[in-house]
């Protein structure tokens, strides 16, 4: 096994080694030389549209002045080491008629994808939360459409660098790029043609769940990000067939799955990419709310065609910024005004969000509660693993939103324990030590 560029593991804590390895560590990888890390921008600089990288998923562009060149990455985690194992049927409690057999979807961001580090890609989507939740609760055949391994790398992503948690190095080997992002058309990634479970992808929010495919619009106007095409665009087009031209991808889903359980993100992803175009202009309340009641009508539309044969699911909450990793960091990316409008907006947010759960008889994943008990400190889990928030803990990976594979492992097991609570289910919850174990990962010491 190769030697990651991790400064003397034995010198680490348990906390540290995990926040470190489950970015970079027990991994290969060939470290290109570094130039010193350039000092950050000042607060809400004006950021070019040529700085934008529309394959990657940082959440502000001010990520970019942090990168310190190139690396390559070759995974030796072995997520498939899990998922295989054989699955037991729990007692599903009133969330399925009993001697019924689970058939779970998911649709969300990309949490929910499993993005990690500023990108997706194959480690990421394979240890990705729903994943996890499908082999708890019984369904051996759930699929998320991964990168292959021969594509491992997907859009590319961002590996800390042993110096600094905002020194980061980007992997440029076994990429699923096709195409380039190119005059005016967007990028093209590797596509995926097998089964789909997981309808899930980076900046897909609940009004994109509603997306049509409209071609002709490409090229025809510059939107907030500076293209003319939807962001969530080339990621579901990887899944989507080309034949999806003028249903929804809802309406997609309804006429190509026979479920009866749905993860639903909800809205987080739409928070987080307000987020990403912070740097061309000031966020306010109207940027992440809007007409309050349009985000209500958003999110009830959508649980209208999931649930419309009374499915049970779960619905999540959405963070305050300072519970993200970001919101941590000794650069912030907004100010005081902007973060007050965030937080108020995503007050409101989870309101719709609990009081729509409630008219479908759903269970709520308080994503808000958890990601503050983290930051607070004194999380652990089950098996006594100490969980720590901010750019330096390991709940977060390197792009400081979108959760490491520790904390996608975390959320699955308060996904396990909602549906739990909700239905009166038995779930069992993920031993995270042996998960850790199995797929390569260094449990705590």
């Amino acid at each position: 096994m190769s030697t990651c560029f991790l400064p003397d593991l034995k010198t680490l804590s348990a906390m540290a080694l995990l926040g470190l390895s489950l970015s970079c560590g027990r991994k290969t990888q060939t470290v290109d030389p570094v130039a010193p890390s350039p000092e950050p921008a000042p607060l809400n600089e004006p950021v070019q549209k040529s700085e934008i990288d529309v394959k990657l998923l940082r959440i502000t562009s001010y990520f970019n002045r942090f990168l310190n060149g190139p690396t390559t990455y070759v995974s030796e985690v072995t997520p498939e080491a899990w998922l295989n194992r054989p699955v037991q049927t729990p007692d599903y409690g009133r969330m399925l008629a009993k001697g019924t057999a689970i058939r779970m979807i998911a649709v969300g961001g990309g949490m929910t994808a499993g993005a990690q580090n500023g990108g997706l890609y194959r480690e990421g989507q394979l240890t990705a939360y729903p994943n996890l939740v499908a082999r708890q609760v019984g369904m051996a055949d759930f699929t998320t459409p991964a990168f292959d391994q021969q594509h491992e790398n997907g859009t590319g992503f961002d590996l800390r660098a042993p110096a600094s948690v905002l020194s980061l190095l980007r992997v440029s080997n076994a990429l699923g790029i096709v195409e380039p992002e190119k005059d005016g058309k967007p990028p093209v990634f590797q596509p995926y043609t097998g089964d789909v479970h997981n309808y899930s992808a980076p900046w897909l929010g609940v009004g994109d769940s509603e997306l049509y495919w409209k071609p002709s619009s490409i090229g025809k106007s510059v939107n907030i990000n500076g293209v003319s095409w939807p962001m969530e665009l080339p990621y579901v087009k990887r899944f989507l067939p080309e034949s999806v031209q003028t249903r929804t991808l809802l309406d997609h889903i309804q006429n190509s799955q026979s479920y009866n359980f749905f993860i639903f993100e909800g809205r987080s992803e739409g928070c987080f990419n307000v987020l990403r175009f912070q740097g061309l202009r000031k966020i306010g309340f109207g940027d992440l709310a809007g007409d309050i009641t349009g985000g209500f009508d958003m999110t009830r539309f959508a649980l209208q065609k999931l649930a419309a044969k009374g499915q049970k699911g779960v619905l999540f909450t959405v963070p305050y910024y300072q519970d993200l990793g970001i919101g941590s960091w000794p650069y912030p990316s907004l100010s005081d005004d902007e973060i007050g409008a965030y937080n108020a907006a995503v007050k409101l947010i989870n309101k719709v969000a609990y009081q729509s759960a409630d008219d479908y008889d759903l269970a709520v994943v308080d994503l808000n509660a958890l990601y503050h008990r983290i930051r607070q400190g004194g999380y652990k889990t089950e098996q006594g693993l100490a969980v720590q928030g901010g750019l330096e803990g390991n709940f977060f990976s390197s792009d400081g939103i979108y959760p490491s594979i520790l904390g996608q492992a975390i959320i699955a097991n308060e996904v396990c324990r909602a549906i739990n609570e909700k239905y009166q289910a038995k779930i069992p919850l993920l031993d995270i030590n042996q998960y850790l174990a199995t797929i390569g990962l260094p449990g705590p010491q």
